[in-house]
């Protein structure tokens, strides 16, 4: 059965991300694996693109009141209205931006932890994704360099920001986007130094106007490398 995964990404076969692997081929175990991959990365993402857009479509209407709304919301003067206003803006945004930055680093946990299952599944490997330690990230390229011979895209510039972006969710979730006292401040602060919708402001990050969009981006990139990867194992 077809399913619809929201409002905005249109139908998809949700079911295929929980089906059961039933080729007795290598190939055609290969082919379920990443059909299923392809749909725990892609549609979070993408749901958490529309989700961004509209939110911050949102924040943009509500800054282009006019003075006669802004009386009405606030039975003051317009112009400390909107003062007040704009404020309110500038820390729902961070706030907003912040918790969906958090949430896409743990789609991308979460599907790391779905895929290992499903490549278990299609290789019969014993080891178990939990036994391993380290982060999930970390986790999951041990187990799909070392276990399955996978050749996992680690030295690549795609991982290499998603590692850099786990350490941008790690201060957000720990200290509030502060960064002083944090064990990541260096390697925040070179990411920071490369991008340009994010910046360090008395020691605290502050997520620009397109930082979402970059983050998904690079996720969306780096799901492509590591498919490619996944696809010359099939081969």
């Amino acid at each position: 059965m077809g399913g619809r995964c929201g409002t905005f990404c249109g139908p998809c076969s949700l079911e295929v991300r929980l089906a059961p692997i039933k080729h007795e081929d290598e190939r055609g175990k290969r082919s379920d694996v990443l059909l299923q991959f392809a749909l725990s990365f892609e549609l979070p993402a993408l749901r958490l693109r529309s989700y961004s857009d509209l939110i911050e479509s949102f924040f943009d209407a509500r800054l282009r009141k006019t003075p006669a709304q802004m009386v009405r919301d606030y039975g003051i003067d317009h112009t400390r209205g909107l003062a007040a206003e704009s404020e309110l803006i500038v820390d729902y945004r961070q706030m907003f931006r912040r918790s969906v930055v958090v949430l896409a680093i743990s789609e991308v946990e979460a599907s790391f932890l779905f895929s290992a299952r499903a490549l278990k599944l299609s290789t019969g490997t014993e080891l178990s994704f939990s036994e391993l330690h380290g982060t999930v990230f970390e986790r999951f390229r041990k187990y799909a360099s070392k276990h399955l011979r996978l050749a996992f895209p680690s030295d690549g510039p795609e991982w290499k920001e998603l590692l850099d972006l786990q350490r941008i969710r790690h201060v957000i979730v720990h200290s509030a986007c502060s960064i002083a006292d944090s064990e990541h401040r260096e390697p925040i602060t070179r990411y920071v130094a490369a991008v340009p919708t994010l910046e360090v402001v008395d020691d605290r990050l502050v997520l620009k106007t397109g930082f979402v969009d970059h983050v998904i981006a690079a996720i969306l990139k780096f799901h492509s490398v590591l498919r490619s990867a996944l696809m010359g194992k099939s081969e």
